[in-house]
């Protein structure tokens, strides 16, 4: 077996999007001009407005302490200019120049997180079983999983930071996702190659239907309970498909749609990493 391969995972960045950046735009732009309006020096607004962008710019850049770093900048700006007794109209420019220069990290921080990814594996060999899951605050990849190794790694799924694992065997794959105490949801595909590829799920009936929740990839749904299994039939389903890439016949296989295309969400946005 192939040792794993770890890959740290960055903080998940939204985009400030085209309001983030006309508000804060706007913001820094607005209290420049109030200052100059009240007859403010271009030099000191310069000196003021340069060095706030560059700190809320640093503060951005720091993943997970990002924001209390902004507050901790706002205050001391706001007290330095209270202190020095400079006019208001200088004094809005220190917060709007760490807002914007935030932002800008934001657009630096997303830019970052959308091209640099875990390294994408190559096609597993004929018999070779490709396995990768989430653990904490990694993604790990295995490019020739055996039994134990998948099977385990079901059986650590938490439903919260662990809560995907993907198998892989040409054209093959089968994605087992939620929490091993309780609801899971499994997807299977014969042939991940197919123009319209057919996924089927393990499903019950052995309950009243409803909707349960299940957390896929740090991404809370709501799932049908008829789409949802528990662990021992996963289990059997991850058994079968290292054996062969097959779903097992006797586990409750069915079809969300004719066209078998109606994986939650937050699947099929790990098929582009998987």
């Amino acid at each position: 077996m192939t040792p794993p391969r770890r890959a740290a995972r960055t903080e998940r960045v939204l985009a400030p999007g085209w309001f983030g950046y006309l508000l804060n735009g706007s913001l820094a732009a607005g209290a420049v001009v109030l200052a100059l309006v009240r007859d403010v020096p271009v030099p000191l607004v310069a000196v003021t407005l340069a060095p706030a962008v560059l700190v809320g710019l640093g503060a951005g850049l720091v993943p997970r302490f990002g924001m209390p770093l902004l507050v901790v900048a706002f205050i001391v700006s706001t007290g330095v200019t209270g202190e020095l007794g400079l006019d208001r109209g200088v004094a809005l420019v220190p917060p709007a120049g760490l807002f914007l220069g935030f932002t800008l990290a934001l657009s630096v921080r997303y830019r970052r997180q959308q091209t640099v990814r875990s390294p994408a594996p190559g096609p597993p060999g004929p018999g070779r079983v490709h396995a990768r899951w989430e653990d904490d605050e990694e993604d790990v990849a295995v490019d020739d999983a055996d039994a134990e190794t998948a099977l385990d790694a079901v059986r650590r799924l938490d439903g919260r930071t662990r809560t995907v694992v993907t198998l892989h065997r040409p054209p093959a794959r089968l994605d087992v996702a939620g929490d091993a105490a309780g609801a899971m949801t499994t997807y299977h595909c014969a042939d991940t190659t197919a123009r319209r590829p057919r996924w089927r799920h393990l499903g019950t009936t052995s309950r009243p239907d409803g909707e349960v929740m299940v957390r896929i990839a740090q991404t809370d749904g709501h799932l049908r309970r008829h789409q949802t299994t528990t662990l021992d039939p996963a289990i059997g389903a991850v058994t079968a498909f290292l054996a062969d890439g097959s779903a097992d016949p006797a586990l409750p296989w069915s079809d969300d749609d004719p066209d078998g295309e109606l994986r939650p969400p937050a699947l099929q946005v790990t098929d582009r990493d998987r």
